[in-house]
């Protein structure tokens, strides 16, 4: 057995989502801890999963605040580095009608960017049944070079790879599970393609960590299953749950700290 169920690598940020507007009619933003990794990490610890978090922020006040968040919601924060140089990455996102958003990055350099190969603890990655990351990681020399090496480390030691990427061509790859928003959610294994609706809520907020709460279920579901001789009714139940989960924090402002278990989520899906 290995100490942690899921180890990710890759960027912790604050966003910054508007949240009202001033007496002088000027928005007003909530600083909101957030990064897609950590958003994957803390639905997984929800539901019951050990997990960690390999990656870098300034030694500032907003890493500082997300240092303590991670540490609140019970990922471990062994591997998150300070640095005392760069600041820590801001996300300003912009909400529109529908509930979708548009970020706009101040990251030059920021934090996460800044981390080296050196700085990973292979350890970590060698002691995880899964190793997740994503797209932001692969943007700048130092913390593309200690990707590839995490990502090395973690095929050496048999653990199963999960990356969210943007849109690009996949290969090679079992599973491939796609959010697809109001219009629900697939997934693709061997010869077989899965569709689910989604479940709509009347009270959606913005739908930032969706996709990472939808994520973190989908990788829920492959550490109690495996990989191995999945069915349509597994890959169903997975779509189904993760559906319902991702649909929950809509309602929601600040993704990583309000997470819903297990329970609320089967409530939900009780409901259909």
């Amino acid at each position: 057995m290995k100490k942690y169920d899921v180890v990710a690598l890759g960027e912790l940020l604050i966003d910054f989502t508007e949240n009202g507007t001033s007496a002088q009619g000027n928005p007003i933003y909530e600083a909101s801890p957030g990064g897609a990794p950590c958003n994957v990490l803390s639905m997984l610890t929800r539901l019951g999963r050990k997990t960690a978090f390999i990656g870098k922020v300034g030694q500032d006040i907003f890493g500082k605040q997300l240092k303590a968040a991670l540490n609140e919601v019970g990922i471990d924060t062994c591997n998150l580095m300070m640095d005392e140089e760069a600041r820590t990455t801001l996300a300003f996102v912009e909400t529109f009608s529908d509930g979708d958003r548009d970020f706009s990055f101040y990251r030059n350099p920021g934090a996460d960017m800044m981390l080296r190969a050196e700085e990973v603890n292979i350890e970590l990655v060698k002691n995880t049944e899964i190793f997740h990351f994503g797209t932001l990681s692969m943007t700048h020399k130092e913390v593309r070079n200690a990707t590839k090496q995490a990502v090395a480390a973690a095929k050496e030691a048999g653990a199963v790879v999960s990356f969210d990427p943007n849109l690009r061509e996949q290969y090679d790859i079992p599973l491939i599970m796609l959010s697809a928003g109001k219009e629900g959610s697939r997934a693709y294994y061997k010869d077989m393609r899965v569709e689910v609706k989604p479940f709509l809520q009347e009270n959606t907020i913005e739908t930032t960590g969706a996709g990472d709460t939808f994520g973190a279920c989908c990788l829920h579901h492959v550490l109690e299953y495996g990989l191995q001789n999945m069915r349509e009714e597994n890959l169903r139940q997975m779509l189904t749950f993760a559906n319902a989960a991702a649909s929950i924090i809509t309602t929601r402002k600040g993704a990583l700290r309000v997470m819903p278990g297990e329970g609320e989520v089967r409530e939900l899906m009780g409901k259909r």
